[in-house]
């Protein structure tokens, strides 16, 4: 994979200034497009390869029918300052002809008047076209809009209202603006914002992007930031698709799992995990990846970031960042100042500061860094600092892993395990923490009840889950009981008295299905076997399977963890 990670916009964007250009206090929002249309159609001059469109009213729905010309359409209210909105204008860079239903209007050449629809219906057909929208700043341009781009590479925007979007084939660039709107890329490299500018009221959106490489909730035209606001769906469809909040200075949670809880807190966005490059946002945020390849990148703040399984791209960029890999072969980078890097099985590369897309000064290289690549497994390679930087890093590894003392890459304290340091898979929760010391770490770790077993995932500083075969001595069996309606996660282990929420859920059928949820508490210095009871519809959801993709989040105190765990399916 590519990282496809967006450039932050200067932090000042100057708008052209046009003698053409209606003022500030009298027109609120305008599209880049647009404003190119509308000079045209003030100073007469029409594009040499502009085509006109025909416009009629019937039903109570205006249809703009344009042709496979350059089409550049401006919709708007008529009279002083847009106030008549009992009426539309339709205006195009070439002229608009009128058609049943609709006059010729009294404002500059080739505008189509129309009584006001109940929705706007724009097949703009081949071509690079565009249509857009003037809204005075006392009338609010309502109309459902749904327009069709066609092939060409295409701007389509939207207004106030409700508004559907298609972009058809090319590189499209879509934005909803204010409303519930529905955004569709299709096939290209396209573009889909659904709100536009930090004033836009913004609205609960769909944006899908179809097939290519598309980029959500970006920077385009004049450079106003997309708001972001409501409660918003995002779906990547095939090719490397790309969102970040890195518009927010809050903090944010996203989980790649397709369930409405993404973004900040109280927010229900919902980001689908074929959006393989994600980014977070200026404050603390907690990102957790999908079962695929991702690329995820924190940001600003103290942010902890968990790839789960695939052949992941971590990286923390600014602040003291929490990085677990988890399964396969990752490359991790911390980023500037302090971080702790993670690597769990597979072949991991490690960079501490510097990385081949650091952005990090000599200054910001912290040399307080911790890798943890003690799982057992040869890692592909541990750098800490480069030549001349200090050397203060710490590394705890196996026997066998790329790491040196001296030279670029140094690290400075080297531990080298004696046996595997229990990665349990890459089972490190969002949040967590590996290490010797830690319940269950392996060797140099600490004890409470004897048991053995794999460490599948840390909850807090005060719980661990375990997992072994199920006989004497051992956690117990991660495993489905369809005749006993039973899942066992396997063992929590406590050295304090610990309350934990445990909810699982599968994936069937494009839908997440509980499979149950339990609320249960580990005595201090002591064990208990985790078992979850299945619902009926969960027990459906396993029927058939051999072999399922068990997502569970445990709730401890105030804060909520996430595991993927691959567990079989038995009678």
């Amino acid at each position: 994979m590519t990282p496809s990670r967006p450039a932050p916009p200067p932090a000042t964007r100057v708008r052209p200034a046009r003698a053409d250009r209606p003022s500030r206090t009298t027109r609120r929002r305008l599209s880049v497009t647009c404003a190119t249309v509308l000079g045209v159609s003030l100073i007469g001059a029409a594009s040499a390869h502009a085509g006109p469109v025909t416009v009629g009213y019937a039903g109570g729905v205006v249809t703009i029918t344009g042709d496979a010309a350059v089409n550049h359409v401006l919709l708007s209210h008529p009279g002083p300052s847009n106030g008549d909105t009992t009426k539309i204008l339709v205006s195009d860079g070439d002229g608009a002809t009128p058609g049943v239903g609709c006059v010729a209007g009294d404002g500059f050449t080739g505008d189509v008047e129309c009584p006001r629809p109940t929705k706007i219906v724009a097949h703009l057909g081949d071509g690079d076209d565009s249509i857009g929208v003037y809204e005075d700043a006392d009338h609010d341009f309502t109309v459902p809009i749904e327009a069709y781009g066609g092939n060409g590479d295409d701007v389509l925007d939207g207004a106030s209202g409700p508004d559907e979007l298609h972009g058809g084939d090319g590189d499209d660039q879509l934005t909803g603006r204010g409303g519930d709107d529905r955004l569709y890329g299709e096939n290209g490299d396209d573009t889909l914002n659904g709100d536009f500018g930090t004033s836009s009221p913004g609205g609960d959106d769909l944006l899908d992007g179809g097939a290519g490489d598309d980029e959500f909730e970006q920077y385009v035209g004049f450079g106003s930031p997309a708001s972001l606001a409501g409660d918003d769906t995002y779906i990547g469809g095939p090719g490397n698709d790309s969102f970040s909040y890195f518009h927010r200075a809050d903090a944010v949670s996203i989980t790649l799992d397709g369930i409405a809880d993404d973004g900040m807190a109280g927010e229900a966005d919902n980001i689908h995990p074929d959006i393989e490059t994600v980014g977070g946002s200026a404050g603390d945020d907690v990102i957790v990846g999908s079962p695929g390849d991702d690329i995820l990148w924190g940001g600003d703040g103290d942010d902890v970031i968990h790839g789960l399984a695939g052949d992941d791209q971590l990286s923390g960029d600014d602040g003291d960042d929490t990085i677990d890999g988890g399964p396969g072969a990752d490359r991790i980078a911390g980023g500037c100042m302090s971080d702790v890097l993670i690597g769990g099985p597979g072949a991991d590369r490690f960079y501490s500061d510097a990385s081949p897309l650091s952005t990090c000064g000599f200054a910001l290289r912290s040399p307080l860094d911790r890798i943890e690549a003690a799982d057992g497994e040869k890692d592909a390679l541990i750098f800490c600092q480069e030549t001349g930087d200090p050397a203060g890093d710490v590394a705890n590894v196996d026997a066998n892993d790329p790491v040196t003392s001296s030279g670029p890459g140094a690290c400075g304290t080297i531990n080298v395990a004696v046996a595997p340091g229990g990665g349990g898979g890459g089972g490190n929760p969002v949040g967590g923490d590996a290490g010797a010391g830690d319940p269950g770490a392996g060797a140099g770790g600490a004890t409470t009840t004897p048991l053995k077993g794999k460490r599948r995932a840390r909850l807090g500083k005060t719980l661990v889950l375990l997992t072994g075969n199920g006989r004497k001595g051992q956690a117990a069996k991660q495993a489905i009981s369809r005749r006993k309606k039973r899942l066992t996660l396997g063992t929590l282990r406590a050295t304090k008295k610990t309350k934990v929420t445990v909810t699982s859920t599968v994936r069937r059928r494009g839908r997440t299905v509980t499979l149950g949820r339990v609320v249960t508490t580990v005595k201090a210095e002591s064990t208990k076997t985790l078992n979850v009871r299945i619902g009926a519809k969960g027990l459906r959801a396993v029927k058939k399977a051999k072999k399922v993709s068990v997502r569970t989040t445990f709730k401890v105190g105030k804060r909520t963890y996430a595991k993927t765990f691959r567990i079989s399916v038995g009678r």
